[in-house]
């Protein structure tokens, strides 16, 4: 009986021990080179947040039904005379400055689809941009690639 619960245990660990390795070995890596290539190949530009969504909000409602969606926030920036649009996720663990509506955003010169917001770094005015991208490079120089 004990040999016969062990190999059950073993087949239902064996399953989830798999994607925790293709996470670790396949899936963030992927990222971690993606933030990367935009960090080498970087412009700097302002985020707007147009909107926040609360963790749950979007989902609310949705083609689906209830459900859960992450803490996000749509916003807008301009890049080379060029407006865009596009929501991102909030990653960070503490949250962010509510009340600014302007971040910095690190965008790939060659591709504008791809970016970084950095929650991390609240644009006051315009005039504090530029203070902004000194802090960052500042603090980040030994992340650069």
């Amino acid at each position: 009986m004990t040999k016969k619960i062990i190999l059950i245990l073993r087949d239902w660990l064996a399953f989830p021990a798999i994607l925790i390795l293709c996470y670790f070995f396949i899936v963030k890596p992927h990222f971690e080179k993606k933030d990367r290539e935009i960090i080498a190949n970087r412009e700097y530009s302002i985020a707007h947040v147009i909107k926040r969504y609360a963790y749950g909000e979007k989902a609310k409602g949705g083609q689906y039904g209830g459900g859960t969606s992450l803490e996000s926030v749509d916003f807008s920036y301009t890049f080379k005379g060029q407006t865009f649009n596009a929501n991102c996720y909030i990653d960070s663990e503490n949250g962010f400055d509510k009340s600014v509506n302007d971040f910095l955003l690190l965008v790939d010169k060659d591709n504008p689809d791809r970016f970084i917001l950095l929650f991390d770094y609240p644009v006051k005015n315009k005039s504090d941009f530029q203070e902004v991208i000194k802090r960052y490079e500042k603090e980040n120089i030994k992340n650069a690639p």
